[in-house]
């Protein structure tokens, strides 16, 4: 994780968090951008650009960019990124 020097309007502090593990010996990674809000929550800062080395396939075809987005903002709703962020800037 890394804390950007210059925040958006709105926020108090923003950063990126490239999330990684091995799946079968293959490294994963997916990346996207974070901004802490004034009120103290940490948001996706863009939930369109999340970045990964995932090939994710419906019925053994890719996924549509639409769909791709859906899945991996899914993906990172279940990981326990917020408070770590929180417990970074502490």
């Amino acid at each position: 994780m890394t804390v950007a020097p210059r925040s958006p309007v709105g926020t108090t502090v923003a950063g990126q968090v490239l999330w990684g593990t091995v799946i079968d010996h293959a490294l994963v990674g997916v990346a996207w951008r974070w901004a802490k809000l004034k009120s103290g929550a940490v948001v996706l800062a863009d939930p369109m650009a999340v970045a990964t080395n995932l090939a994710l396939v419906d019925e053994g075809r890719p996924l549509t960019v639409t769909a791709l987005a859906c899945c991996m903002n899914a993906i990172i709703f279940d990981l326990p990124w917020q408070q770590r962020i929180l417990t970074e800037l502490d």
